[in-house]
């Protein structure tokens, strides 16, 4: 039997019922029954493909022909009708202002590129490239392909909206502080500890990586206790071959 009480200083309510009745629990979401949409949303590690304007590119790989093959995206307007975004994990305010995360959303549109990998692009109208730097702008790339992509300012809607947080994380390149620390199997000279294992005390920063839901995720720079990350940026999302159909 289960006895839930939800009674309040106006009244008395307890609900008692049998276990076995109790089906489809879930883990808890907060804003998840909300409307998912974003209007100004950050998108991380998605996948740019169409149009994009406004293109500024260092480290580029141009053949004889005008086509791009490689470099790394600097600056970039993504074309709200001929450009697109897909997958990533997207993070802002829905229409009730609440903060949210959502993964895998079913459409992204416009924004600023900031960063990403480029795979394949044309220069409908040519290029510039400034001969010290080697960086190309251009007014407009087309049948563009970039990885890894972080689009700024986008309008995000539908996916599935998630608690950021790894609750067992390996977390590798942050620091350790804290004064309930014990470490044990360590060699020590003077003041540096190597080796051994260490409990206790809060990880600030570096890269965790572990999963949400059953799949992979990575946070940056966030903060650890007892296996818990939380805060910093959340990247990753895709769906592991086990949990595909």
């Amino acid at each position: 039997m289960l006895k839930v009480d939800a009674s309040s200083d106006c009244g008395s309510l307890v609900i008692t019922m049998l276990v076995s009745q109790i089906r489809d629990i879930k883990v808890f979401i907060k804003y998840a029954d909300e409307d998912s949409t974003i209007k100004t949303a950050v998108n991380r590690g998605g996948t740019v493909t169409g149009q994009i304007n406004n293109v500024v590119i260092k480290n580029p790989t141009i053949d004889d022909n005008g086509n791009i093959h490689n470099g790394d995206i600097d600056n970039g307007k993504v074309d709200p009708d001929k450009g697109n975004t897909n997958g990533g994990t997207s993070d802002g305010n829905n229409p009730n202002n609440n903060p949210i995360v959502v993964v895998n959303p079913t459409t992204v549109k416009g924004g600023t590129l900031t960063a990403g990998t480029i795979i394949q692009g044309t220069f409908p109208n040519g290029f510039t490239k400034d001969p010290d730097t080697g960086t190309v702008t251009a007014d407009a790339m087309m049948n563009v392909v970039i990885k890894d992509a972080i689009v700024k300012d986008c309008t995000v809607s539908g996916g599935t909206v998630l608690d950021p947080v790894i609750k067992n994380s390996i977390v590798s390149g942050g620091t350790r502080t804290g004064g309930d620390m014990i470490t044990t199997g360590a060699t020590v000279a003077g003041d540096i500890a190597t080796g051994g294992t260490t409990t206790g005390g809060t990880v600030t920063g570096g890269t965790a990586i572990g999963e949400i839901n059953g799949i992979p995720f990575t946070i940056k720079d966030g903060q650890t206790e007892g296996g818990k990350t939380t805060g910093g940026v959340l990247t990753g999302g895709e769906m592991p071959e086990r949990y595909r159909a």
